[in-house]
């Protein structure tokens, strides 16, 4: 497994999107997410083609249909079906934790949480599923969490071919806000657990 694109998490769009976020090296879960799906597939050579578009510390605002980085993400998707011919079956999306840190954001989550998924599946595919982390924290840097969350498990039931995958109880780092590198690597092989329940997923895999 390689990613389509080596850099996730780039400048020229934590700028774009004012993210505060400072690149740095560290543990992922693309590997494990990639060989757990080969291996529940039960085809361990299967080539897994990943696609990451990841801006840390930003809102869902910028996400929205029409703005930067939801323009980015469905130019990043294009380039890589174009380079590779291949469809796209699937979605992670994890993020909700700036959104956590204001109370008027928080509340109003679950619009913009609909806005995006509509979004992309227009951008995407009609039908495309999505498996969506339910995001967790320390309260002292996320004191709005519980109601994000909310809107998050609410999504489950209000959009078809999406499911919810709860990352409460992972290990945290020193800063109570993001995973362990192990809790990382946990996470990967979750996720892919979660995308193989999606049965157009396994039909493309087959």
């Amino acid at each position: 497994m390689e990613p389509v694109f080596e850099d996730s998490d780039n400048l020229h769009f934590r700028k774009l999107s004012g993210s505060p976020s400072k690149k740095a090296a560290g543990a992922g879960l693309a590997i494990t997410f990639a060989k757990k799906i080969a291996e529940l597939a039960g085809t361990p050579d299967l080539k897994v083609g990943l696609v990451p578009f990841a801006v840390g510390g930003t809102s869902i605002d910028p996400w929205l249909p029409d703005e930067v980085l939801y323009t980015g993400m469905l130019e990043r998707v294009q380039l890589a079906r174009d380079s590779c011919e291949a469809p796209v079956v699937g979605m992670l999306w994890y993020q909700g934790e700036s959104d956590s840190v204001d109370e008027v954001r928080a509340a109003a989550y679950g619009d913009r949480l609909g806005q995006f998924v509509n979004g992309v599946r227009e951008g995407v595919t009609s039908d495309l599923p999505i498996v969506l982390c339910a995001i967790t924290g320390n309260e002292d840097r996320v004191p709005y969490k519980n109601q994000v969350r909310k809107h998050q498990f609410e999504a489950e039931n209000i959009h078809e071919n999406l499911r919810v995958f709860d990352t409460a109880g992972m290990e945290l780092q020193d800063d109570g806000l993001h995973l362990t590198g192990n809790a990382l690597i946990q996470l990967g092989a979750d996720l892919a657990r979660c995308a193989m329940d999606f049965e157009p997923i396994k039909s493309q895999l087959n």
